[in-house]
Parts: C-alpha cells; sequence; structure tokens
C-alpha cells in the first residue's frame, strides 16, 4: 500500500497522471498518514520508488510559460488549513515545489497538524457592562496552551438581564446580575459572573484643563466613570487636529498653536471633555547656576530656565539624564522626572536637562565634602525699589582634613513681594518694606540677612561738596538720601591721579590738584564734590602741654578756684558724660544728670557747672566773642595756641563758600578733645592730630585766661 501512494504521488505531481476529487482526497489522508514511514527527507536523499524509472529534473519556471494545459482559471491557490474552494482537482504547479541540492529532486513538507482542545477557560471571571451596551470582550481559552479554541455554545441565565448570541456576544439588558455559560460538544462549561449596570451619564475627565506646548508634547489624559455606571468601549477625538491629535488610549500629541477640546465617549454617546491650550514650544533651555557644587548625602532640586516667543507659553516638558561624557556616573543619583540629585561620593557627573522638543542644558556637578557652617559678609543691608545688590557674599567652614567643600549655596527670600534674590545671591528690591534673605549649603547649613527696601531717591546728596586733603592723606564721603528713600550707590573720581574714591567713600589724595568726585545712586541720581588736593603733607604742630594724661581729677567745685583749676572741673564733668548719646536739642539744662547732648549741648552744660552760660549754638559758640551774658570776654586762638579747658570749631560741611562753625567740643590737651558725635557714638574723645578733624579744623575760643 505504501508503495502504492507514493508512486501515485509522483506520478500526480510530475503530471503523468490525473485523479478524481474524491479519490484525491483518499490519497492526501492516506499520505499524511504514511508519508514520514516511506520517505525520507533530508538533504542528501531523495524521492525513489522501487521498480520506477528516476524521473527527469524539474526546471522552475514561471507557470504560465512552462505549464500550458494549466490556466490562471484552473490554478487554485490553498491557504495551509482552509477548505477547498471547490470540488475539482487543485493541481500543483513546479512554483510550489522547492528543490533539493541534489538535481531533479522535490522537498515535500510535513503537514501541521493542530493540537485538539481537551478542555477550556473563559478570559474572565466577572465583567461589569452598561445596559445596552454590547460587549465582545468575552473569550474561550482553549486548554492547553496553544491548542485550537473548541466550538462552544453560549447561553444565559436570566435573559431579562443579559443576553448572550451564538458568538459570545453579551448585551446588557436592564440592571442586575447574571451568569453566562459556553459549552464544548463533550459537556465541559464555563462560566462568567455578568453585572449589568446603569449607562453613565457623563465622564469626569482628569485634567479638565491642560496646556502644552506646540510641535510635539504629548500627555495621558484619564476619566472616571461614574459610581455603579459602566462601559466597557471608549471613543477618544480631537476637535482640531491641526492643534492636537489623540489615540484611542487618550494620548494627546501637540501639533501647531492654538486651542482644541479633547473629548471622551461611552458606548451610549455620554462623554466628557478636556479643554486644551497649546501655547509656543520653548526656543532654549538653561540652568540658573553654570555649575554645581554638591555635598555628599546632600539633595539638590534643579529649576532650569526656558526662553519662548510671544504668545501663551507651553509647559517645557524636562527630563534629565547623566551625559555618557560623565567621569563618575556613580557619584550621585539622578530622578529622571524631577531632576532630583542625591551626592553619594566625591567625584564629578554632567546633568543632562532635555525639552519635550530636543531643546538640552547641561549641568557639571562636583559631589565634595559637606560644609560645617555658612556666614554672610554683612547682616543688614539697605536697598532701594528696583535696586540690585551683589554683595552679600557667603563664607563656609571647611571640614577639618578636607581641603575644600562644596560651595553652592541655595539663595530664598523671606518676602518675595519686598525682595527677591537670585540663584547666585543677587538681591533686588520690590517694594518698600523688610524681609529677610537667607542662604542654604546644600547640606541645609543656613545664614540670614535683614534687607530693608526703601522708596527710590529723587536726589542724592554728597557731602562734603568741597573739601580739602594734603597729598597721603585720607578722608571719606558721606551720602545721605530723601527720609524714607535709599539704595545702593557708587562713588567716582575723575581723575585718579590726584585721588581715588573707594567703595565705601574712602578718599585718599595721591598728587597735587583738583579733582571732581561723583557718586551715582542706582536709578541714576547723582551728586557731585570738588575736592583739593594740596602739594604735600603739612605738619601743623599741636602744642605742648604741661599734662601728661587729659583725665582730670578735679571732682569738686569751689567758687573761689583759680580758672585753671575751674577748667579742670568743666573737663571733669564733660568726661563723666563719655558714652551718652547724641540727642539733638539736648545739654542746654542744667541739670545734674543729662540723658543725652547734641555737640554745642554738652560745651553750654559742662561750662554751666562752673557758672558760665555759653552761647546755646555751635554757631554762636564759634564766632562771639562773649558767653551769652555779655560779661565774659571770649578769645579766638590757632591750632597751635589751643590750651586745655579751649572750646574748639569745626566746619563739618567743607562747602569752600563761607567757613562755617557747624560742630564744637573741649580740647583737653595732647591733641585731644571731647564732643557729642552725631554719627551715632554719641560722647567720645578724637584726635586732632590728624585725618577728619584736623583736616575741618576752623580754630579754638579761649573762655577763661
Amino acid at each position: 500500500m505504501k508503495r502504492f501512494l507514493c508512486i501515485v504521488l509522483v506520478l500526480a505531481l510530475t503530471g503523468a497522471m490525473s485523479l478524481p476529487a474524491a479519490l484525491a482526497d483518499e490519497v492526501s489522508e492516506a499520505v499524511e498518514a504514511e508519508v514520514a514511514e516511506t520517505l525520507e527527507i533530508d538533504g542528501d536523499t531523495g524521492l525513489t520508488v522501487e521498480g520506477a524509472e528516476e524521473p527527469a529534473p524539474v526546471e522552475q519556471a514561471e507557470p504560465a510559460q512552462e505549464n500550458e494545459a494549466a490556466s490562471e482559471e484552473d490554478a487554485v491557490q490553498v491557504e495551509p488549513g482552509a477548505e477547498p474552494v471547490s470540488d475539482e482537482t487543485a493541481e500543483l504547479t513546479p512554483d510550489e515545489l522547492e528543490p533539493l541540492a541534489g538535481e531533479g529532486e522535490l522537498a515535500v513538507a510535513a503537514p501541521v497538524t493542530a493540537t485538539a482542545a481537551t478542555g477550556f477557560h473563559l478570559s474572565a471571571e466577572t465583567v461589569s457592562i452598561g445596559v445596552k451596551e454590547g460587549y465582545v470582550g468575552l473569550t474561550v481559552v482553549a486548554e492547553p496552551e496553544g491548542a485550537e479554541p473548541p466550538a462552544v455554545t453560549w447561553r444565559v441565565a436570566n435573559a431579562k438581564i443579559a443576553k448572550v448570541d451564538a458568538n459570545g456576544k453579551i448585551t446588557g439588558v436592564k440592571k442586575g446580575t447574571t451568569t453566562v455559560y459556553a459549552t464544548m460538544e463533550n459537556g465541559t462549561e464555563a462560566a462568567c459572573k455578568v453585572k449589568v449596570l446603569k449607562a453613565p451619564g457623563k465622564l469626569t475627565m482628569k485634567p479638565s484643563k491642560l496646556t502644552l506646548g506646540a510641535d510635539g508634547a504629548t500627555a495621558q489624559l484619564a476619566f472616571s466613570v461614574p459610581k455603579g455606571c459602566a462601559s466597557n468601549s471608549f471613543t477618544w477625538k480631537s476637535s482640531n487636529t491641526k492643534v492636537a491629535v489623540v489615540d484611542q488610549n487618550g494620548l494627546v500629541t501637540t501639533v501647531g498653536k492654538g486651542s482644541a477640546t479633547i473629548t471622551v465617549k461611552a458606548y451610549n454617546g455620554k462623554g466628557g471633555k478636556c479643554k486644551l491650550t497649546v501655547g509656543v514650544a520653548p526656543s532654549a533651555i538653561a540652568f540658573p547656576i553654570d555649575q554645581l557644587s554638591l555635598a555628599e548625602s546632600a539633595v539638590y532640586k534643579p529649576a532650569p530656565t526656558l526662553t519662548y516667543g510671544k504668545g501663551t507659553k507651553g509647559p517645557a516638558g524636562i527630563t534629565y539624564s547623566l551625559s555618557p561624557n560623565s567621569r563618575d556616573t556613580g557619584c550621585l543619583t539622578l530622578n529622571p522626572t524631577t531632576g532630583e540629585m542625591k551626592g553619594v561620593r566625591k567625584g564629578s557627573a554632567i546633568v543632562v536637562a532635555t525639552t519635550y522638543n530636543g531643546l538640552t542644558a547641561t549641568l557639571p556637578v562636583t559631589v565634595a565634602a559637606a560644609p560645617t557652617g555658612i556666614t554672610l559678609s554683612q547682616k543688614t543691608a539697605v536697598i532701594g525699589v528696583k535696586d540690585s545688590f551683589s554683595g552679600l557674599l557667603p563664607t563656609l567652614g571647611v571640614p577639618s582634613g578636607e581641603n575644600e567643600c562644596a560651595t553652592t549655596v541655595i539663595w530664598t527670600s523671606s518676602n518675595k513681594k519686598i525682595a527677591k534674590v537670585d540663584a547666585n545671591g543677587v538681591i533686588t528690591g520690590v517694594k518698600k518694606g523688610s524681609c529677610t534673605i537667607t542662604a542654604t549649603t546644600t547640606n541645609g547649613k543656613k545664614a540670614s540677612c535683614k534687607v530693608k527696601v526703601n522708596k527710590a531717591p529723587k536726589k542724592i546728596t554728597l557731602k562734603p561738596a568741597k573739601g580739602k586733603l594734603n597729598v597721603g592723606e585720607t578722608g571719606k564721603y558721606k551720602v545721605s538720601f530723601p527720609k524714607g528713600c535709599g539704595g545702593t550707590y557708587r562713588f567716582e573720581s575723575d581723575n585718579t591721579a590726584i585721588a581715588t574714591v573707594a567703595e565705601d567713600g574712602t578718599v585718599t589724595a595721591l598728587a597735587a590738584g583738583t579733582v571732581t568726585v561723583t557718586v551715582t545712586a542706582y536709578n541714576g541720581r547723582t551728586a557731585t564734590g570738588k575736592l583739593t588736593v594740596t602739594g604735600g603733607n603739612v605738619e601743623v604742630s599741636l602744642p605742648e602741654d604741661e599734662y601728661s594724661s587729659i583725665d582730670s581729677d578735679t571732682t569738686e567745685y569751689d567758687p573761689s578756684m583759680s580758672n585753671a583749676e575751674k577748667l579742670e572741673y568743666v573737663i571733669y564733668k564733660a568726661q563723666q558724660q563719655l558714652g551718652k548719646p547724641y540727642i539733638y536739642g539736648s545739654g542746654y539744662k542744667n541739670v545734674a544728670d543729662p540723658k543725652g547732648f547734641d555737640c554745642s549741648g554738652l560745651v553750654y552744660w559742662s561750662f554751666k557747672q562752673i557758672g558760665i552760660t555759653m552761647q546755646d549754638s555751635a554757631y554762636r559758640q564759634g564766632y562771639k566773642d562773649t558767653d551769652k551774658s555779655g560779661k565774659i570776654k571770649i578769645k579766638k586762638v590757632t591750632l597751635s595756641q589751643l590750651k586745655r579747658g579751649d572750646v574748639v570749631c569745626f566746619n563739618t560741611v567743607e562747602d569752600g563758600a563761607n567757613d562755617l562753625v557747624d560742630h564744637t567740643g573741649i580740647y583737653l590737651g595732647n591733641g585731644k578733645f571731647i564732643h557729642a558725635s552725631s554719627t551715632g557714638k554719641g560722647v567720645v574723645i578724637s584726635s586732632l592730630a590728624s585725618g577728619y578733624y584736623k583736616r575741618n579744623f576752623s580754630w579754638g575760643r579761649r573762655v577763661l585766661n
């Protein structure tokens, strides 16, 4: 039998024999059962039949040219596993035969038979559908795995709740619960509980409003179905596909600028909406700092700055990664979504921030030892509205045994409506008020500065307007603003070969000549002063006093005392007031223990202790030749003529036009004098030997000879 079938097959394949359809089917079945035992198929073995001549080699050629007896209408293509399309004989063409390595030999493919299912289960044990919803998601899963799914019949326990058709499509009828069954021919059965819920009245979109950037930004939308309702199929749609498109999973992708409404609808047409605005895409991205010095175990979260064109700004959709050019990617950890990084060990790496539209920025990061503390260059600062101040400098503590530490600090303002501070510590005044600027190291050490923001000045004043210095001397300019105004300013000399001016207003005379010193407020307001520098240091000889000490030991007053003793008592009473504050208009009452003094008030009160009533202003004390009673004659003396107890007079305005006395004190000898200073120090002892008071000395007034 086997030999016969092989002969028949060979003859049929070579076209030497034509079989009726019924016989062909029988032969085919027989071949499938017996061919494996009859034929040997490999690269070296051909198809042989005992007693038959070796067939001629079969050449591969186009069927239309080589097989003229078979037309295109007669040829039938049979897909594997498909039913024959007719009951006519299906012939194999040379194109369907695969030649083997040996000339003229043919390969016969082994038939593939599907594994028959021995059982099955359903794809779900429970499903929820809506009323009038058609659900086709419940499928038959064959057992064992890979077997052909078996044919089943479907039925439902309660057709008033749900119905099921012959293909397993379930349709909800009314609210309730029932069971759908699937049964094989052998009686094997599987069940699925079906819950029929209300059809949704609406869907809630999350988010309901969204802003994205143009040209490829994406966002995943989600929605919720009302409680007690169900739907298994949803349709997504964009109202303007030139602005954004959405796939059937709710993923939105932007196209161009504008607005669109993204809708999702359930099977019954009820849905939800998301109002989408697509703004301009970012055109550039940058980190706020050029590099980061991060402490070990410290955490830092960057906030890149973005550049946009005109129009609504779309989010940048930034992701973070470590550059492959990094020296040590293990020195820190990096969150790819937030950019938060944490120092792990000493080393360096490069963090890359990438926007959704492909823009990138890089941040070199060095992980170093954690600082032990931080201090700022000043604890208070005064600036103006719209003023910028960059002079707040941090100093970090380096741990013992380390050469350096992490240097980056994070700057914050306690009230950004008063003053704001950028990543580099530059403070900008926003409006009048006070706030605190804090510098924090990456490992949490902090230092603060109290910042006062004043109104922007409409004018600015420089004192002195005119001044004099000898070569080699120094002086200091003072800047004043209208009440409630202030801010930063800078000095400038128009001839630095003659005199230079430091940031704090200290002027140094270098050569003889005249210069103009200009002070400019941050908002452009200016004031100027003329400074004359003489040709060299002029040594002014102070008188040689017989007293080796400026302190007085005359603690009691007696009207019978000599004038010299009375002046000692004046000095004693004045020295008792050392440290008392400067109070304008104080010292003119003969009280035992005044709370404070102004300059002429100290002179007035001290001489009052010996019964002399001095003039009651610095100007009068400098110019009047008598006391207030007119009985005591007062003499004018020069610097070299000064004696202990004389009144010293100064012109601190230095306006050059009038040498007006505006400040007085009492000379103590040895180049020292006591006075009430208006600079905030109160009653102090100063020197006439050099500097400000030597330069501004006018003359002395001798009250008692």
